[in-house]
């Protein structure tokens, strides 16, 4: 009897404990996360009058800043999220005079306003920055390396996570300790 009891106990805490965890992951469904990106996106383009196209066929996005366009890929995960909101970002801070602007085989590129674009994507998005936007921006923001100088560099390569960058702030933090 006693034993019956306490399987009865156990089956109905887990029961319970499975019907808690539907309900918290219908309230955390990527389906509405994604929808509320893609709504984000769409109100800032309305907003700010710039005219976006979802390309099925772009792994990228473009902006195209005398256009006020961009085209970006299908909002469909976070990542393609982080991609539309740092496209955006180059069109609400275009590049200033004083960038260094960098062309290789027609494509012009600054790093500067690589940085500032992903810096603007991450203040801006409305569902926090997750490591899955985290990874895109780290796959991304490197290749501006040879665009960029000086503190635009290290910029990148903090953003970045790079190697480089780590090493740096471990030599700094050793640096710390050994001069206190």
């Amino acid at each position: 009897m006693v034993t019956r009891r306490l399987r009865t106990r156990n089956v109905s805490l887990l029961e319970r404990w499975h019907r808690e965890r539907r309900e918290a992951d219908a309230s955390l469904n990527p389906a509405h996360v994604i929808e509320r990106c893609r709504q984000h996106i769409t109100d800032l383009c309305r907003k700010h009058s710039i005219t976006v196209t979802f390309d099925n066929d772009l792994m990228r996005g473009k902006a195209f800043r005398l256009r006020r366009a961009m085209s970006v890929p299908p909002i469909r995960s976070r990542w393609t999220y982080a991609t539309a909101l740092h496209e955006l970002g180059h069109l609400m801070m275009p590049c200033e005079a004083s960038h260094r602007r960098v062309t290789r085989h027609g494509h012009t590129a600054c790093g500067e306003c690589e940085v500032q674009a992903w810096q603007w994507a991450k203040a801006n998005s409305v569902v926090g920055w997750s490591a899955e936007m985290q990874s895109n921006l780290e796959d991304a923001l490197p290749s501006y390396l040879r665009h960029a100088q000086g503190d635009a560099a290290w910029q990148i390569h903090a953003m970045a996570n790079t190697p480089l960058a780590r090493r740096k702030a471990q030599l700094e933090r050793a640096k710390r300790r050994t001069f206190k």
